[in-house]
């Protein structure tokens, strides 16, 4: 059974060797920005700062560059603003599809922090209310679960739960692509270098309304103004 990582850059570089064995053993890895920032609040040029620099880490550690992108703060699920719906829409023109979610047990939540057996009961009944028929006609959602940002020993004792509890309603678990009916081939992109954070985090630090050139791995990003 195969998941779908959506990976913050910083914590992937932090993480090295739990970053390959994810991509080692077959699972998808997604864009989730390098800093976690509110892409809402962000300029274009500094949104694919923060997606170059994370595609680049990708490109340079695991020899891939991702498709998938995921928001922080899940601003996909109900963008009712320009500035929410203005990143997607350049997500879109960088190439990434992006995935949303209508499961989320809230197992982020740390007061109070939900039970694995809370947690488990938010996924199914969702499902339930989300489309009644799911309980026994195969269909297709995504449910959100967190490994990062704080204690997650309850997240992983419900995964078990949640798994046993959906394949006895009759789910199948799949991969993100399959879901959505399509096949991505992950090509080694030929020419990348190490990517170096300590460039991201000076550009971040230059602040508003300076015209920066940022040069990563190597390569020019570009230049621009926040």
């Amino acid at each position: 059974m195969k998941a779908a990582f959506f990976l913050i850059g910083a914590q992937a570089e932090k993480f090295p060797s739990l970053t390959e064995r994810i991509f080692r053993e077959g699972h998808e890895i997604g864009n989730h920005t390098f800093s976690h920032p509110d892409v809402s609040n962000l300029s274009p040029y500094f949104m694919r700062l923060e997606m170059n620099s994370t595609e680049r880490l990708f490109m340079a550690k695991l020899g891939m560059k991702p498709v998938f992108f995921r928001p922080p703060y899940s601003i996909d699920e109900e963008p009712d603003t320009a500035e929410q719906v203005e990143p997607l829409r350049l997500m879109q023109s960088m190439g990434y599809i992006t995935v949303g979610s209508k499961i989320d047990p809230q197992d982020w939540r740390s007061n109070p922090r939900n039970s694995a057996e809370q947690i488990t009961d938010l996924v199914i009944n969702k499902i339930t209310q989300l489309q009644p028929g799911c309980i026994q006609v195969p269909c297709g959602n995504i449910i959100l679960l967190h490994d990062g940002g704080g204690n997650r020993s309850e997240t992983v004792r419900a995964l078990p739960m949640i798994i046993d509890a959906l394949r006895a309603r009759g789910f199948q678990i799949v991969p993100v692509a399959e879901l959505l009916g399509r096949s991505f081939e992950y090509r080694p992109q030929p020419g990348v270098l190490e990517v170096l954070a300590a460039e991201f985090q000076r550009v971040q630090a230059g602040g508003r309304g300076q015209v920066v050139h940022v040069r990563l791995a190597g390569e020019d990003v570009g230049r621009g103004r926040q």
